[in-house]
């Protein structure tokens, strides 16, 4: 598992070798999704994003939203090996 932003300041930005390597791409908004689709000017990714609908106000690291988002990937994840 990986994690990548989508914004300029983001310490680890999201690439084209990131999104070709992953089977599913977890975004937390539509806002996300519309970013990868527009900088990597491709719908082959759209497939593989999944759009978790939380709002994206929290702080990074915030504990909350580490335990949201655990909640909302875990259905994703099920069958998924390390």
């Amino acid at each position: 598992m990986k994690s990548a932003g989508t914004d300029e300041g983001a310490k680890v930005k999201l690439t084209g070798k990131l999104l070709n390597w992953a089977d599913i791409i977890f975004v937390m908004e539509d806002k996300h999704k519309q970013k990868i689709r527009n900088k990597f000017n491709s719908k082959d990714y759209n497939n593989k994003i999944i759009v978790l609908d939380i709002e994206d106000t929290y702080h990074y690291l915030d504990a909350e939203l580490i335990e949201t988002i655990k909640i909302s990937v875990s259905p994703y994840l099920d069958n998924v090996k390390d």
